[in-house]
């Protein structure tokens, strides 16, 4: 591992001693604050020539006011996160040349409930929106349009009961795929038949789309990005560096690609000083990034950086099984990191608009990308994990955990519509944790880093005697032996926060 870290610093240098050399007179190159210049860029989606007074989708019916209003909506507060269509579309445009990404940003904004005839209308749209999405997902070869309603279905996907119903994943392959048999992730100059009737500034968005909502979504998973090859991030390096983008879509771009390039190595599962290492060369990277891309700064550009941080140190602190030291300084390096998140979130990411004067701020948050809740469970389950429940932090850490723990609960149960939707759910755990005694989580640790669990055959005598004094049968899920905290049902953490987050805490499944 020692000398893969090593040939991995030998050769970003070079690549970047190539970057510098290979467009010596390209004023992107020279100043990327030049072609990040451009704002989030509003659509045009204009109502003119609209025609029709109501749209159809099977048994599905919305009158042309609702329809205009839902896209001024999408428009103002979803938009501006995630800038992918053309900014020059009309609705009569999106609606003709491909309704399923009309009826996805329908579904998308009347799911958040911001109205209160939105409820009704998404209940009555699911059904026939989802028979289409799967019909039309299947029409190989896909059309850009539809990619794109893809990767918004990625960024805001519809409300689900448990975690592992999410469908993004499918999604993401979908789309990455379609993007990959287009050409997108190629240059102009060799740009396949069937693009190139699309304008160029499409194609870069599209794929970047594709890349950024994917490689958001695998970080949260606690998996490797699908577009994680050399030849591909240094293109995508080359896009954000060469062509107009909105500020923050081209910094949250540049940081995933960054991760990206260590992903694999990360997830290896030696642990140790290696990984101890690598964590710092990639976070000195990522510390670069404001010099080298130069960009308005903002809470969520701040929040990328904190969770693609925060990501870093959770996955490797995980996954270390012997340096104790390392594995230390990690969670000590981590701490601020963990706090930062959950302080930006508080302070709010969401876009405002004089024309929605009415929106209270906990129905503002339901317009939020669903990676920025992902971004706050994580930050809140790792202070609860190392600080809050653990018996070894002090009691200024433990302090400053609980506070903040007590902001993120606020700020899910303010979001919650219902007692048990997405938003809800997510607070009843933060409750269920808070309210357990603080426990000796390294004696906790020493089995669960053990590569077969205590139950199997290889394991030791020592470690069941340990595993059996700590944990007690429950009708849990979970295997009984690994839970920390007797009476408490740990599968609500996989259920509504997610599997990676839940590893956090030692949580093993049985084999099916």
């Amino acid at each position: 591992m020692a000398r893969e870290l090593k040939a991995l610093k030998g050769k970003q240098i070079k690549e970047r001693a190539v970057r510098s050399t290979a467009y010596p007179s390209s004023p992107m190159s020279e100043s990327p604050s030049k072609q990040n210049a451009e704002g989030p860029a509003t659509p045009g989606f204009n109502k003119m020539n609209l025609g029709l007074e109501a749209f159809y989708l099977g048994d599905f019916t919305i009158d042309k006011a609702n329809v205009i209003d839902i896209f001024k909506i999408f428009t103002t507060l979803f938009y501006p996160h995630f800038p992918v269509i053309d900014p020059v579309n009309t609705i009569p445009s999106i609606y003709f040349n491909c309704p399923i990404r009309f009826w996805t940003v329908i579904a998308i904004v009347t799911s958040r409930e911001l109205k209160p005839g939105h409820v009704e209308l998404f209940n009555g749209l699911r059904k026939p929106f989802e028979e289409q999405l799967r019909v039309e997902a299947l029409m190989a070869p896909l059309p850009i349009p539809t990619v794109q309603a893809l990767t918004y279905l990625m960024v805001w996907p519809l409300p689900v009961q448990r975690q592992f119903e999410d469908p993004s994943w499918l999604y993401s392959g979908i789309a990455i795929n379609s993007a990959l048999d287009m050409g997108l992730n190629r240059s102009e100059a060799i740009q396949p038949p069937k693009t190139r009737n699309v304008s160029l500034q499409s194609r870069v968005k599209t794929w970047l789309g594709c890349f950024l909502s994917s490689t958001t979504l695998a970080m949260m998973l606690g998996i490797s990005p699908p577009v994680n090859l050399a030849c591909d991030l240094n293109i995508i390096e080359q896009y954000v560096r060469h062509y107009p983008l909105p500020s923050e879509l081209g910094f949250q771009v540049i940081v995933q690609q960054t991760l990206a390039k260590y992903t694999n190595a990360l997830l290896d599962d030696s642990g140790g000083s290696a990984n101890f290492s690598l964590v710092q060369v990639v976070i000195n990277e990522l510390d670069i990034l404001q010099k080298r891309y130069p960009t308005d700064w903002t809470n969520r550009t701040d929040l990328a950086l904190m969770t693609a941080k925060l990501h870093l140190y959770a996955t490797s602190i995980i996954r270390m099984k012997s340096d104790t030291m390392s594995l230390n300084i990690l969670i000590k390096l981590a701490f601020p990191v963990a706090v930062r998140v959950v302080y930006l979130c508080n302070q709010g990411l969401h876009f405002t608009s004089d024309e929605y004067p009415d929106l209270a701020p906990s129905a503002l948050r339901r317009t939020l990308p669903k990676h920025y809740s992902r971004s706050l469970t994580l930050a809140t389950l790792f202070l609860l994990r190392y600080f809050v429940l653990n018996a070894q932090a002090t009691l200024d850490e433990r302090e400053v955990a609980r506070n903040h723990v007590a902001m993120a609960h606020a700020h899910f149960r303010g979001s919650a519509t219902k007692f048990l939707d997405e938003w809800g759910q997510i607070a009843c755990v933060f409750e269920a944790l808070s309210r357990q005694a603080p426990v000796d989580m390294e004696a906790f640790r020493q089995f669960d880093i053990m590569a077969e669990p205590p139950h199997s055959a290889g394991a030791s005598e020592s470690a069941r005697s340990e595993a059996r004094a700590i944990g007690r049968q429950s009708s849990s899920g979970v295997s009984d032996e690994w839970n920390p905290f007797p009476g408490l049902d740990m599968s609500l953490l996989e259920n509504f926060c997610g599997t990676f987050v839940a590893s956090m805490f030692g949580v093993h499944f049985p084999p099916c």
